[in-house]
């Protein structure tokens, strides 16, 4: 999105980078999201969703008392502005924030987002008409037309790294949940890994080589992305003995037709993209 400011009325809500802000004093502050944020950031409170307070918190020790949660789809006032917050459908933690100043001009602000279901059934887009919509237009590409989404609970224990572990504690799983996770690769059939282990097959013959595992199967997302000589296919399979490896088209930001029926839908007299 880059560095990202909106100004209404007076008061400055930032968007998604804070490594410019070192002489800023702005004291209301809205991310969506905290890249450049440090430990030492003391230039106002930011308001933010339950988990992106909590990671900020763990991760950079961020002090609570600068870190005012907001609930989702409740409207609330920061100096004289009402604001509103929705589930981006992106991250865990991410969110759309709408604008409501005085001058009735609604902003909507998408961030990175993923246009669903749910979203079209909110009752907001016709009681608030949005003047201006900031679009995340990642894959705002004819050719990127269908999305696919998997959000079905798998029962398979889970293996990731301990650090990841405690940034799965700040998602507010519960017990029942997080039992499905486990730091020892031993006990688990199913590794969370880094996306550069998947992309060369020397990486994935390591596990390949466990006695324990006669296939080694690997799924890399590849987002909505048609280079030249790529098909338009739902993915891609390539095999080396006993280990396999799919390509599965699959994003968290909007394909181009997700992006279309989202426009509709909010029907905006304005469109800044966020990109």
């Amino acid at each position: 999105m880059g560095n990202l400011k909106i100004f209404l009325h007076g008061v400055a809500f930032l968007g998604h980078n804070f490594e410019w802000m070192l002489s800023d004093t702005s004291e209301e502050i809205v991310p969506t999201d905290y890249q450049g944020l440090t430990k030492s950031f003391r230039h106002g409170k930011i308001y933010c969703s339950s988990i992106t307070a909590r990671l900020v918190n763990l991760k950079l020790g961020i002090p609570w008392a600068m870190l005012p949660v907001l609930s989702l789809n409740q409207k609330i006032n920061i100096s004289g502005i009402y604001i509103t917050c929705l589930d981006a459908n992106h991250c865990l933690g991410s969110i759309m924030i709408l604008f409501e100043p005085p001058n009735g001009k609604a902003v909507l602000h998408t961030a990175d987002f993923r246009n669903s279901e749910e979203m079209a059934s909110m009752s907001l887009w016709n009681a608030c008409p949005i003047n201006t919509l900031i679009l995340d237009t990642t894959h705002c590409n004819p050719q990127e037309r269908k999305g696919y989404s998997w959000r079905s609970r798998v029962s398979f224990v889970e293996r990731f790294t301990a650090a990841k572990l405690r940034l799965l504690e700040c998602l507010g799983f519960s017990e029942e949940d997080m039992q499905w996770f486990t730091s020892n690769d031993q006990k688990s059939q199913i590794h969370v890994v880094p996306m550069w282990t998947l992309a060369i097959f020397k990486r994935l013959k390591h596990p390949s080589s466990q006695r324990r595992f006669s296939l080694v199967v690997a799924f890399f997302p590849t987002g909505w992305s048609f280079g030249k000589g790529k098909k338009k296919s739902p993915g891609r399979r390539w095999q080396q003995g006993t280990i396999r490896r799919y390509e599965v088209p699959y994003s968290e930001h909007s394909s181009f037709s997700e992006l279309r029926d989202f426009v509709k839908l909010v029907s905006p007299e304005n469109i800044t993209k966020c990109k």
